[in-house]
């Protein structure tokens, strides 16, 4: 089942990570650029270093003021901002080009801030030769998670391009009954989480597969809860699922599956490809989503408080037209508050990177002048799908 097509069709440097909330939940044209969530002090909860942040709410150091979800990382020798790695700083944006056509094998490319390739992984020999990933999430013990729905199979690549099969359906999958899709990639502490539409899975690091829960999928009768096409996690452990017509539930650990809002096909809300979370605790989501009655592409935040996206980031270039490339996949610089957007339209494969503060999007990969040039034929079977980042340590 090829689902890369729909995937397809279903970023200047930025501000400081901002902390206080004093957008809305208005999804009207324009961006929500300040709607930034942030510690309820009025919620009960431990604070004993009196910084606004509550252990419940993050607090992964509750001794210690300089640490909290809301903090930017220091380079003191301490997680300052609670997303469980130390004096990390932005180096590059990995992505997967994948070979559709299967003649040509995948490659992991790394883009740094100027638009170069700071590296570029022929997986030619390796076992994610032939992936088709369409999601990528870090492993914060080093590389990156691969997710294939197309053969069905976790794969992992090392920080050196090494590549390896974590898990796939054809061999002694763990699930039953097997699953006919995979759908979005979450970093989690044990491995990576993944969706099959109707069961949260956790594919641990030594490659097991447990099922942390299930639900029903939307049915013609209105019954049923969301068919889940992404998932995002915060270094709590607080996943979202997003369903394909704009549902939403959580989970976690303590408090199980809930479902927030139900899928309706029939009167589709909302359809995205990619989420992620910081933090924060802060869920974004690639695609489209209802804006004043039209559907809007961008980058959409999830507000709690009044169920429903809010447009973060719009897909515009600095003139304030759409950007004419289909967004496939994306990846969070949560230290930049930036987004970075695998691209793909007619012969060009491209990655952007959006500034929400700015309202607006630029090219990073390639250059402006080669999106000028004809690239060669086989182009026509390369796509950019799967986004992550790579994080530097002092």
């Amino acid at each position: 089942m090829r689902l890369l097509p729909l995937l397809l069709l279903a970023a200047c440097t930025g501000s400081s990570k901002d902390t206080g909330d004093t957008g809305s939940s208005d999804t009207g044209d324009t961006a929500d650029t300040s709607a930034f969530d942030t510690a309820d002090t009025s919620v009960q909860g431990t604070d004993a270093d009196h910084d606004g942040w509550t252990v419940e709410a993050g607090d992964c150091d509750d001794r210690d003021p300089w640490v909290n979800p809301g903090l930017a990382e220091r380079n003191d020798g301490i997680d300052n901002d609670c997303d469980g790695m130390v004096d990390e700083t932005f180096d590059a944006v990995m992505v997967v080009q994948v070979d559709t056509s299967g003649a040509i094998a995948s490659r992991a490319r790394a883009v740094d801030l100027l638009g170069d390739l700071a590296d570029d992984w022929d997986l030619a020999g390796t076992a994610a030769a032939d992936t088709w990933a369409q999601w990528m999430a870090v492993d914060t013990d080093g590389g990156w998670w691969l997710v294939d729905s197309h053969a069905l199979a976790v794969f992992h690549v090392s920080e050196t391009g090494a590549a390896s099969v974590l898990w796939s359906v054809s061999g002694s999958s763990g699930l039953d009954p097997a699953p006919m899709a995979l759908y979005g990639a979450a970093p989690s502490a044990a491995g990576v989480l993944t969706s099959t539409g109707d069961r949260l899975v956790q594919i641990g690091s030594d490659g097991t597969a447990t099922v942390l829960a299930s639900w029903d999928p939307p049915a013609t009768d209105g019954t049923g809860d969301l068919q889940a096409s992404a998932v995002a996690a915060d270094p709590r452990g607080q996943v979202t699922l997003l369903g394909q017509s704009g549902g939403v539930a959580t989970w976690s650990a303590e408090a199980g599956y809930a479902l927030v809002v139900r899928d309706d096909p029939q009167h589709p809300m909302a359809t995205f490809s990619d989420a992620t979370a910081d933090e924060q605790g802060r869920v974004f989501a690639l695609g489209n989503a209802l804006v004043d009655g039209t559907f809007t592409t961008g980058v959409f935040r999830w507000d709690a408080t009044s169920s429903a996206f809010v447009l973060f980031a719009p897909w515009e270039d600095s003139s304030g037209q759409p950007i004419d490339f289909t967004p496939a996949a994306f990846a969070m610089d949560s230290e930049q508050d930036q987004f970075y957007v695998t691209a793909n339209g007619g012969w060009f494969r491209t990655v952007w990177r959006l500034l929400p503060d700015a309202g607006y999007g630029s090219v990073l990969w390639p250059s402006p002048t080669t999106l000028q040039q004809t690239p060669p034929p086989e182009d026509e079977h390369r796509f950019y799908t799967g986004a992550a980042i790579r994080w530097a340590h002092d």
